[in-house]
């Protein structure tokens, strides 16, 4: 199937298997920047952005950082996912050209098995954070403790912009990720956004605790909960992807994330 799309100031030839893209402000430039700079830029396009901003705002990314990326001046790197699922591509077609591209309407069909039994929701930027800058959200920092913990400080290592989703909690707070049992949900530096005073809840991630955090140094685990009865909790991590049992007698404690920072 050949097709060309015009879209104002881009032209695409897509040819199975292959996608060439070069910019139309002047035809005698070639565009070389990185292939998966130029996917981005399509699928950023393809899904109703007419420019980097516009969709730097709608979904509350660092523009500076996101033009960046489209311009080719960093790679995409991690940040590959959350593009993906933002522009609903294939992760693998935006980094190899392979898999789910713009050209297919299937939505998110072929997406990685995280986000099974859960619908992506795009929110405006505004809605995400108060618009009140004087309220911060205290962020304690979580050190790899190994085999797929973190070592969470009692001291505060940064006070962030307050997300809208705990407005009014009591207690809110965030956790700075290290360790890579998550990946590619949470990455290392990613702030988790905790409310702990949420029920638990099956199919949403939380942070397990032995003792009550923020004391002093207090071992935990980050984990989707898959279930649970009077002795376990049902977890399920992503990389390597298991799913496991954890006592709830040696892990009482189950504050829920609601959400998260993008490491910068």
């Amino acid at each position: 199937m050949f097709c060309t799309i015009c879209v104002t100031h881009i032209l695409v030839k897509m040819i199975p298997g292959e996608m060439h893209i070069k910019s139309v402000h002047n035809e005698s430039d070639m565009d070389d920047r990185p292939t998966p700079a130029q996917r981005l830029e399509l699928a950023r396009i393809t899904r109703g952005f007419k420019t980097a901003k516009e969709a730097a705002l709608f979904f509350g990314w660092p523009y500076a950082t996101y033009a960046q990326h489209e311009n080719g001046e960093r790679g995409i790197g991690r940040q590959s996912a959350k593009y993906a699922a933002a522009f609903r591509v294939g992760e693998g077609w935006l980094l190899t050209g392979e898999g789910l591209g713009p050209e297919d309407d299937s939505e998110l069909t072929g997406f990685a098995e995280r986000t099974k039994g859960q619908p992506i929701r795009f929110v405006p930027g505004e809605q995400v954070v108060l618009s009140d800058k004087r309220i911060r959200l205290p962020v304690y920092a979580g050190a790899a403790g190994g085999s797929g913990k973190i070592i969470v400080s009692p001291d505060i290592v940064d006070r962030v912009e307050m997300p809208a989703a705990l407005a009014e909690v009591k207690g809110a707070y965030g956790v700075m990720i290290d360790g890579s049992s998550m990946e590619p949900e949470f990455w290392p530096g990613d702030i988790a956004w905790v409310n702990p005073n949420l029920r638990p809840a099956r199919g949403k991630n939380h942070i397990f605790y032995h003792t009550p955090p923020l004391g002093e140094d207090t071992e935990a685990i980050i984990k989707r909960l898959n279930g649970w009865n009077d002795r376990d909790w049902d977890l399920q991590q992503w990389n390597p992807g298991k799913e496991f049992k954890e006592s709830r007698k040696i892990w009482p404690i189950c504050h829920r994330v609601v959400g998260k920072y993008d490491a910068a």
